[in-house]
């Protein structure tokens, strides 16, 4: 009988899901892991790496299937926040996988996926936030429009 490899990563993930999400990186065993997914020990180092490498693959899979289903909007912030909320009540396995990854890898970078996601929001945010002050203040004479306006985060200048 062939085997499916994407099928066999896809029992992989799910189980690995589950398996992390109730006990975290540490608590984890990778044998739980591969009896769930009904494959071997081989196969789960062969196609996601060490137990580290399969949890980082985890998170950032979760975390970006959480930004492609709750798109993040600058211009409705309390709909963003309600969409997050109702995400998380209906997947609570990232809400226990990102508790987890804060509890025991609190003081290692996040996955570049989370970083960049973070980071574009932040910029959005704090972006209109700074114009929309400069543009009330520019309406009482304070400042010229002329002038140039340096984005905190961005270092963009615009006019």
């Amino acid at each position: 009988m062939r085997r499916d490899a994407e099928e066999t990563k896809r029992r992989i993930f799910a189980a690995a899901s589950a398996e992390f999400a109730r006990h975290g990186i540490a608590g984890a065993r990778v044998d739980r892991i591969t009896e769930t997914a009904g494959v071997n020990n081989a196969l789960l180092y062969r196609y996601f790496g060490n137990k580290r490498q399969l949890f980082d693959t985890v998170f950032s899979a979760l975390s970006a299937q959480l930004g492609t289903a709750v798109p993040f909007t600058v211009e409705d912030l309390p709909g963003y926040v309600d969409a997050l909320i109702r995400y998380y009540a209906r997947h609570r396995d990232i809400v226990r996988i990102s508790a987890w990854y804060r509890l025991e890898r609190g003081d290692d970078d996040p996955p570049p996926e989370v970083v960049t996601s973070t980071a574009s929001k932040v910029r959005l945010i704090v972006g209109r936030a700074y114009f929309r002050s400069v543009n009330s203040t520019t309406r009482f004479g304070g400042v010229s429009r002329k002038t140039p306006v340096r984005t905190p985060l961005s270092g963009d200048t615009k006019r």
